[in-house]
Formats: structure tokens, C-alpha cells, sequence
């Protein structure tokens, strides 16, 4: 969940942070260092993310990071998971966002 990710993150364990909402969803802000490929383009750019030892996919509410995690794993990226709730729980668990780069 999003407070578990908080923690891990705060503590400064190795975790990559996979945001698959589309560029337009993004405007109000990412989990800070999160890498960012929309679902739609996870399947050409996946290898981004290919030597993670492990990735936490998120979305506005779980149910595309789900899938980003599944086709993860299908590819061989056995610790690929996704955050319940989405960035609208990490907001709520108190975790900060900042500006996308453009």
C-alpha cells in the first residue's frame, strides 16, 4: 500500500516507482522520482525498467498499475507490483508529489 511505499521510500530503500497514467493525469504532480510511461506505451518502453530489482507501479486509483504489474511480471520482472489506491491514497498517506519534467 501507499503508507508501506511511504515508509520504504522515506527510509531510502531501493524501490523503482513505475507511474502508468497518461501524461494529462500527471499535471498535478508524481511521486518524487517516479519513472513515467503510460500503460499505453508500457509494452515498447517496459525494458526502462527491466534491471529493477524491484518495481511498485501506480496510477490514479490501482486498476491500470494492476495490469502494468502483471505484464511485468509476464516479461520477467518478478518483483513488479502495484499501489493499492493510487496516487490519490500516497496523497492521502502523506506522501508528496512534485512537477513531472518536462
Amino acid at each position: 500500500g501507499a503508507q508501506e511505499l511511504k515508509e520504504r521510500l522515506d527510509a531510502g530503500e531501493s524501490v523503482v516507482v513505475l507511474d502508468v497514467r497518461e501524461p494529462h493525469e500527471t499535471d498535478n504532480g508524481v511521486i518524487p522520482g517516479a519513472i513515467l510511461i503510460p500503460l499505453g506505451q508500457l509494452e515498447a518502453e517496459w525494458e526502462k525498467v527491466k534491471d529493477a530489482n524491484e518495481v511498485v507501479a501506480y496510477c490514479a486509483l490501482g486498476a491500470r498499475s494492476l495490469q502494468a504489474a502483471a505484464f511485468l511480471r509476464s516479461k520477467g520482472v518478478f518483483n513488479a507490483t502495484s499501489m493499492d489506491g493510487g496516487i490519490l491514497a500516497w496523497t492521502d498517506a502523506g506522501g508528496s508529489t512534485v512537477p513531472r519534467a518536462s
